[in-house]
């Protein structure tokens, strides 16, 4: 598929363009395709313009609806050449759309035919028309049913990649939420349009995955940092998900302190770990009902289920679950569950504890009886021959004979014999400092 290069010589400056914010239902923003960047921002811009022509008289081609040279002109900088807009707008009818693959409006994947079904270029109009269920999709914009997305068109047109630009629009719908749900390899190669291409994860990693991010984040335009986050099987990456915050520019306003609560100052409140934005109204509700400590242990358990129903797949409102946890006492489980993790901790500390000053004790007896035993065959090793044949008589007669056999078998430096030198070194000696053995 061709896309078009920028001809310097028509550039405008982009300084000049009015910020363009795109309302789209969010079963459009989450397809999986293959077509270029470039075919998608002009399939973008028909949406515009079929929502805004959609029921109101076109003065020719009434059949057709159109987007007008001044406007491809503003939003791209320039108008590419006829040629290479034919051939973008065939790939864009020859594509298939397949439609929604996140579910997260609760809505099953859709699929229709090509992007358009029929076009026509001139040099003052591009002029489309749109399948049947596509249409249907937009004209459920403002309806209170449907759930839709907003993209900055000054952000997504910077970008000059697709993966980059696709990885934006994605990351921008989950800001709110500050995390994607979680996509299987397979899901996401399918999602970014490269099912067969950058087979081993590796370079998929680095092509479709880290250089994107990388530049998503170093943009000066960028209203998000994105950073994927991997789940693994062994050493296998098997699913992947991307967190989002949101940039603070150097040109926003600090907020003002006594205003009420905003996103800027979501980090310092009870709030700080909740994945969406909590009402200030809500939270003045929430805090009538729990201290700010229990609302973090409501949230954090709230956190914890969410995240095990999105790894099987289940959609979660964070928003209805916070409620649900506050108000039924999520902490209380947090809280018995922590005394009984500090109980147990306690209990091994003083488990180990004990078991070091034994293995202390014992270390120091075993040294003392050591150094006891030295100097009781030192003793017996100084006495007269006589003295000593002596008292190996009295030990071989009045000790027990597994004691005697180990003695004949190993010498006088057993433990059985120096326990008996111990109480004739202390007769002789006429000291009590002697500790048996």
């Amino acid at each position: 598929m061709n896309t078009s290069i920028r001809n310097n010589d028509r550039m405008l400056d982009v300084d000049t363009k009015r910020e363009l914010m795109l309302k789209t239902p969010q079963s459009i923003i989450h397809i999986r395709h293959q077509i270029s960047l470039q075919q998608y921002k002009y399939w973008i811009l028909m949406l515009i313009a079929f929502k805004e022509q959609d029921g109101k008289l076109r003065e020719e081609n009434s059949d057709f609806y159109y987007i007008p040279r001044s406007t491809i002109e503003e939003r791209f900088g320039y108008f590419p050449d006829k040629r290479v807009i034919w051939e973008d707008l065939k790939a864009l009818k020859n594509e298939t759309i397949s439609m929604n693959t996140l579910n997260k409006d609760g809505q099953k994947e859709k699929k229709g035919a090509g992007f358009i079904t029929e076009w026509s270029v001139t040099n003052s109009y591009i002029r489309f028309k749109l399948p049947t269920f596509l249409e249907n999709e937009v004209r459920k914009l403002g309806t209170p049913d449907m759930i839709f997305s907003l993209l900055n068109w000054n952000i997504f047109n910077d970008f000059d990649g697709k993966h980059e630009a696709v990885i934006y629009k994605l990351c921008r719908d989950y800001a709110g939420v500050k995390r994607t749900p979680w996509m299987t390899i397979h899901e996401f190669r399918n999602y970014m349009g490269v099912s067969d291409k950058y087979g081993d994860f590796k370079s998929l990693n680095n092509f479709v995955i880290r250089c994107p991010t990388n530049i998503i984040n170093e943009s000066n335009v960028s209203d998000i940092l994105v950073e994927p986050e991997y789940q693994r099987e062994g050493r296998k990456v098997v699913a992947l998900r991307f967190n989002i915050k949101m940039k603070l520019h150097e040109t926003e306003q600090t907020p003002d302190p006594t205003s009420e609560i905003t996103d800027v100052e979501f980090k310092d409140t009870a709030f700080e770990q909740s994945h969406c934005p909590i009402a200030p109204s809500l939270q003045i509700k929430y805090r009538e009902q729990r201290t700010d400590d229990e609302i973090r242990m409501c949230i954090d358990e709230a956190n914890k289920y969410g995240d095990r129903q999105e790894r099987i797949g289940k959609t979660v409102n964070y928003g209805a679950l916070y409620r649900k946890a506050i108000e039924v006492g999520w902490h209380e489980g947090a809280l018995k569950k922590n005394l009984r993790v500090q109980h147990q901790r306690e209990a091994k500390e003083q488990s180990e504890r004990e078991k070091i000053q034994k293995e202390q004790k014992d270390n120091q007896q075993n040294a003392v009886r050591s150094s006891n035993r030295d100097r009781n065959y030192a003793w017996f090793s100084q006495l007269p021959e006589p003295k000593q044949r002596e008292l190996v008589h009295e030990f071989v007669s009045t000790q027990p004979k597994v004691d005697v056999d180990r003695f004949k078998k190993l010498g006088a430096k057993i433990a059985p014999f120096t326990l008996f030198l111990s109480e004739k070194y202390k007769n002789s000696s006429g000291t009590g400092n002697c500790i048996s053995t």
